[in-house]
């Protein structure tokens, strides 16, 4: 991450601080439990690159190849993984009718494996760049695959913050949930798979009440005292421009999938 930091360009959505790091390791002893058989350094080089390489804008992503293959000479590059996700991604692009571009499929296969270890994920870039369509398409794929899917989407920039996580009257002491709230309490009832989208401009407003949801604590803390825990089946996902907004510490609780402007150069 040392090396990271020096070499790679400065964005405003890159952490490589201490809380990706425990991030990695927890992911990495994870997989090492699952795969006992398999070595350390096989296990760590793919939890780092499956951890790091979606947040990369296009230019970095060859430069974090080169430092993964002087850090890990005798494995190489990460193998490919997932073929049974792709497959059925195939199949849901060809029901619907989209195209089955590389550089999109690869983000989509990055947004499904982060979805995998991060409960939190944030998909920034530009408009028109398939950040809509990849949530859409990997929640379609998900179903397909027998783990039904649901995308609540909301727009956190089109309401206040009272109108968003509730507001307390302040003469009668009466509380009325917002809609986020609203969604997190039918979601944390809900069954199946359950991704809430918040799909707008990332504002400090806002983002800053939702950090107890992103750390290790999982918990919606609404300001009439009710804690809602964070079901394993849910994921809240942040599609946005960019965070320039966002505070590092918001950040860094999060994976990041980063889809530039070239993901979609098709027929170009």
């Amino acid at each position: 991450y040392t090396l990271c930091e020096q070499q790679l360009s400065k964005q405003p959505h890159y952490d490589f601080g201490l809380r990706n790091i425990l991030s990695v390791l927890r992911t990495a002893g994870a997989a090492k439990r699952s795969n006992p058989r398999t070595t350390e350094m096989v296990l760590m080089m793919k939890t780092l690159h499956d951890m790091n390489v979606s947040k990369f804008v296009a230019q970095d992503v060859q430069t974090f190849s080169a430092l993964m293959r002087d850090v890990f000479p005798p494995v190489g590059e990460a193998p490919p993984s997932a073929s049974e996700f792709c497959s059925a991604l195939k199949e849901t692009c060809d029901e619907i009718g989209w195209s089955y571009h590389a550089a999109w499929v690869d983000k989509c296969l990055q947004l499904y494996e982060s979805s995998i270890v991060r409960h939190g994920i944030m998909v920034v870039g530009p408009s028109r760049s398939g950040k809509t369509t990849a949530i859409d398409a990997v929640a379609k794929t998900l179903t397909r695959l027998g783990s039904k899917t649901s995308v609540w989407k909301m727009n956190p920039k089109s309401i206040t913050a009272p109108q968003m996580f509730g507001r307390l009257d302040p003469s009668t002491g009466d509380w009325t949930d917002g809609i986020f709230s609203q969604l997190w309490k039918k979601a944390a009832r809900t069954s199946h798979s359950i991704w809430i989208v918040v799909d707008g401009p990332v504002d400090a407003v806002w983002i800053e009440n939702l950090n107890t949801v992103l750390d290790d604590n999982k918990v919606l803390t609404l300001a009439n005292g009710d804690r809602v825990r964070m079901m394993p089946s849910m994921r809240l996902v942040f599609e946005a421009e960019n965070l320039n907004n966002a505070s590092p510490a918001t950040v860094s609780r999060a994976g990041v999938v980063f889809m530039s402007s070239t993901t979609l150069e098709i027929g170009r």
